[in-house]
């Protein structure tokens, strides 16, 4: 079965910012993809309204789910202790939309957090063992998987660093030869 994957806002934003969301449509598969409600909270802001059509489209289609954290799950005490920075071992609060995909992760076992904020949930991802992917190691999957060509997920890689999203090197090409060679 293919694994449920929750997305925190900056990293779908990668892709949507793009036009590319297919990218993972194919990866994932339709219903697979999951965005928190926090995250859609966030896509809702008016300086990004362009990704809420986007997302809304995508909601539209069934490629996308939201899914919310019932109070009565033991998960919402998670979420509440992460976004007021309250979490044993760890005082630093984080945001909304990551507490809430780290949470819903811890929920669903074999799932997997895709986020690009490595400082913010590195502790989370550790203390909770769970499976974590970039935008950039999503890209490279697509890779791997045959679903874009490596001039596509260069050109892709280019893009999203003109839109400042965060990536480890200035090229597809160069990550790719750092991987292959670690």
């Amino acid at each position: 079965m293919t694994d449920l994957i929750f997305f925190d806002t900056d990293c779908l934003s990668s892709f949507l910012w793009m036009d590319r969301p297919d990218i993972l449509i194919e990866l994932y598969g339709e219903g697979h993809l999951i965005l928190p409600e926090q995250v859609y909270d966030e896509l809702s802001y008016p300086s990004v309204s362009g990704l809420k059509r986007k997302v809304d489209r995508l909601l539209g289609t069934g490629a996308l789910r939201i899914l919310g954290i019932p109070v009565e799950d033991p998960i919402s005490g998670l979420y509440r202790q992460m976004t007021g920075g309250m979490y044993p071992g760890n005082r630093m609060a984080i945001g909304k939309g990551e507490a809430a995909a780290i949470a819903l992760t811890c929920r669903y076992p074999n799932s997997i957090l895709a986020s690009n904020n490595i400082m913010d949930i590195r502790y989370y991802v550790k203390a909770f063992g769970l499976r974590h992917m970039t935008a950039g190691e999503l890209i490279y999957e697509a890779y791997k998987q045959f679903i874009v060509s490596g001039e596509e997920a260069d050109q892709v890689w280019k893009d999203m660093i003109q839109r400042r999203r965060a990536l480890p090197t200035a090229s597809f090409w160069e990550y790719l030869r750092i991987r292959c060679a670690g």
